[in-house]
């Protein structure tokens, strides 16, 4: 029987070698940790870190240079997050990007703010938030929260402080999903400086901001300068199991930059509830002129170029609340007063259909 020898110079060899690569393993992973400038919440059971340690809070378990690794610890409280903002930030220098369809909420920070957060983390109830993270570059720092489930958070601003609500899509209201066309690479028509996009959406958040404490729920399609493909936005639709269907945008005349006034389109194949969508353009259009600049052009159908509005089998219609290439149109479209006038006409005309 031949006796095995232990080679110890081979086994020296081979072990060094294996923690060489390991440790080039290792470095390699740092780096690529530390160039991303991240911070990562991950989300571990909350009901057993409540009973751990009830605290309501982000702790800080890793961290290497950009990079932090924390854990979410909830008492499940009220589903409140707070939000300390860096103290140049204004409410202006902050966007928010609400996409139910990814599970994903983002605020968009002016800047490079990274480190604010890392030492002064969110803290409250993060009951149904998956994970928790910041993006940095020169010029801005991205923090984002993946739920769980499908969520729609609410915002409000008290000094420094964003209060963050992450609530379930409420089903018992009626729901009326506001879109602001266009957005992000898609400006729209533009009048000088002026992009549609930025109208639109400005309009939207009035609706929001206004509609608030209606008998049916607002949501907002898009709530930041994003692009949205046609696809995306009829998913968003769905998810957020709309009643009723508002497109903002505004019209354009280059052939006649005179042309001043509202009209809005409408897909003539559907009705719900006996409120067919001629009727809801017409009821949208007439207040929102009635209340704003009282000048209604008149209403269009849709054709195969309107693919959302010929998609939707709910009350829905676009509204083009001024002609943006009429240059006295386009200054009043600019005006916070003149928006909310408009807004006010929407809601006015929502108030009497939806059901």
């Amino acid at each position: 029987m031949k006796e095995t020898i232990f080679d110890r110079r081979k086994f020296t060899i081979i072990y060094i070698a294996a923690l060489s690569v390991l440790a080039v393993l290792s470095m390699t992973l740092m780096l690529i940790f530390a160039s991303q400038k991240v911070v990562i919440v991950s989300a571990k059971d909350a009901e057993e870190l409540a009973k751990e340690k009830a605290t309501n809070e982000l702790t800080e378990s890793v961290k290497s240079g950009k990079t932090l690794l924390l854990e979410v610890r909830s008492t499940h409280d009220n589903g409140i997050i707070n939000i300390s903002l860096p103290s140049h930030l204004k409410q202006d220098d902050v966007g928010i990007s609400i996409r139910p369809d990814l599970k994903k909420t983002s605020l968009i920070f002016s800047g490079d703010v990274s480190e604010h957060f890392i030492n002064n983390p969110p803290s409250g109830d993060f009951t149904g938030v998956g994970s928790v993270t910041i993006e940095s570059s020169e010029n801005m720092t991205v923090m984002s929260f993946i739920t769980d489930d499908i969520l729609y958070p609410d915002f409000n601003f008290t000094g420094h402080t964003l209060t963050a609500s992450f609530l379930p899509i409420e089903r018992e209201k009626p729901v009326v999903v506001i879109d602001a066309r266009y957005g992000g690479e898609q400006p729209g028509t533009m009048a000088g400086q002026i992009a549609e996009k930025d109208i639109n959406l400005r309009l939207a958040n009035r609706i929001r901001l206004a509609g608030a404490d209606r008998d049916y729920r607002i949501y907002l399609l898009r709530t930041s300068d994003e692009t949205l493909s046609t696809e995306e936005r009829l998913r968003i639709v769905n998810i957020l199991d709309a009643d009723y269907y508002v497109q903002l945008s505004l019209g354009s005349d280059v052939s006649d930059t005179k042309v001043f006034g509202m009209s809005a389109v409408y897909n003539s194949s559907y009705y719900r509830n006996e409120l067919e969508n001629v009727d809801f353009a017409d009821a949208l259009l007439k207040n929102a002129a009635l209340f704003a600049s009282d000048r209604a052009i008149g209403l269009e159908s849709a054709d195969e170029e309107d693919v959302i509005l010929m998609a939707l089998k709910i009350a829905s219609a676009r509204l083009n609340a001024g002609t943006i290439t009429n240059p006295r149109e386009a200054e009043l479209l600019l005006k916070d007063e003149y928006l909310d006038k408009i807004a006010q006409g929407i809601l006015n005309a929502l108030d009497g259909v939806v059901k």
